[in-house]
């Protein structure tokens, strides 16, 4: 009995190890998909009709087929003559932001709000775009101030085939985790019975 249990204990814990890594491989693949604010800056309080005009991307490295996060900044212009410091914050503006590929078919747009935020001075969206390949990016703000407009382009690369192991990786520690029990099972051999004579 005490060597089945310690064939148990020995299966239980290769499990837990096993799930303890492939966890560690899910998390480093997919924190990069979530960060919320900042990020890449693309533009940096850039004139824009009567704001001024930040935008900031993230992951790094903007890949198709996963998520894209943006935020925007808008403010009122700086008060101090060649000073980059930007105005008080734009609250209540309507944003809208458009992917245009440059060959022209292909176009994603979204709305950032303050909802999707968790600066509430900023505006936040997220999205997804379907190739890969060279995007303007498309800033456009409605507010009580007047409207405004702001383009920059942008580097899409292709989809990162790492990471279509994430799909995969539940499936592979289900099976591993079978294995590890069967082999358990297969080298707990019943103790041999004690047969005991009457004199």
């Amino acid at each position: 009995m005490r060597l089945a249990g310690r064939k148990r204990e020995q299966g239980g814990a290769l499990l837990r190890v096993a799930a303890g890594f492939l966890l560690l491989i899910i998390l480093a693949l997919a924190l990069p998909a979530s960060a919320h604010g900042g990020g890449t800056l693309q533009l940096s309080n850039m004139p824009a009709g009567p704001f001024w005009l930040s935008v900031w991307t993230a992951p790094p490295k903007l890949r198709a087929e996963e998520t894209i996060h943006v935020t925007v900044a808008v403010t009122e212009p700086g008060t101090v003559e060649g000073s980059r410091e930007a105005g008080p914050p734009v609250l209540g503006a309507q944003v809208r932001l458009a992917f245009s590929h440059s060959d022209g078919n292909t176009i994603v747009q979204a709305a950032a709000t303050h909802e999707q935020s968790s600066n509430l001075f900023l505006y936040e969206a997220d999205l997804m775009l379907p190739e890969a390949g060279i995007y303007t990016l498309q800033v456009e703000v409605q507010a009580e101030a007047g409207s405004a407009q702001a383009q920059v382009e942008v580097e899409v690369l292709p989809p990162d085939d790492n990471r279509r192991w994430l799909y995969l990786l539940p499936a592979l520690l289900v099976l591993l985790g079978v294995a590890l029990l069967y082999r358990s099972r297969r080298e707990i051999k019943p103790l041999p019975i004690r047969r005991t004579g009457t004199k």
